[in-house]
C-alpha cells in the first residue's frame, strides 16, 4: 500500500469515529427531551429561523392544519423559532439546529423533515396523508 492510501485511510477512520461519537450524544439529548412529553402524548414541532421561504411557510401551515383539524387534545402542534433563546435551547435538547418537522410519542421521534420539504410546495395534499399515516402510528404504539 502506498502511503497516501493509508493516510486516506487513517482519516476516514477518524471521521467515522467522530461522527459515530456526535451521534450518540445528540441521541442523548434528544432521550432528555423525550422523555419530558407527557406520557401518551403526540407533539409535533416544526422549529424554523425568523426568515423563512414560501416553502418554510407552507410546511407550517399544512402541518399545524393537518394536526389541528384532528381535534385531538393528545396531540399538539408547536411552532418553534429557532433564532429565540427558547427555540434554540429546544432545538438543542433534540440535536436540531436546522428547519424541521418531527412528531414525538413517549421514546419515538420520527423525522418528517425531508418530507416536508419535498411535498409541501407541490403535492400538499400528499404531506397531510404523511402525516396523518406517521401519527395513526403513534397512536397504535
Amino acid at each position: 500500500m502506498n502511503k497516501n492510501y493509508l493516510k486516506s485511510l487513517i482519516i476516514l477512520i477518524a471521521i467515522i469515529v467522530s461522527i459515530s461519537a456526535c451521534n450518540q450524544s445528540l441521541k442523548t439529548d434528544k432521550d432528555k427531551l423525550i422523555s419530558t412529553v407527557e406520557s401518551g402524548k403526540i407533539e409535533a414541532y416544526y422549529f424554523h429561523f425568523e426568515r423563512r421561504c414560501a416553502t418554510c411557510n407552507a410546511v407550517e401551515k399544512i402541518s399545524n392544519e393537518t394536526i389541528s383539524g384532528l381535534n385531538d387534545s393528545t396531540i399538539t402542534f408547536l411552532s418553534v423559532n429557532l433564532d429565540e433563546e427558547a427555540g434554540e435551547i429546544i432545538g438543542k435538547h433534540l440535536g436540531i439546529n436546522a428547519q424541521s418537522l418531527v412528531i414525538i410519542k413517549d421514546s419515538t421521534l420520527i423525522d418528517l423533515t425531508n418530507d416536508a420539504f419535498l411535498l409541501a410546495g407541490n403535492k400538499p395534499e400528499k404531506l397531510k396523508e404523511v402525516i396523518l399515516a406517521e401519527i395513526e402510528k403513534l397512536k397504535n404504539q
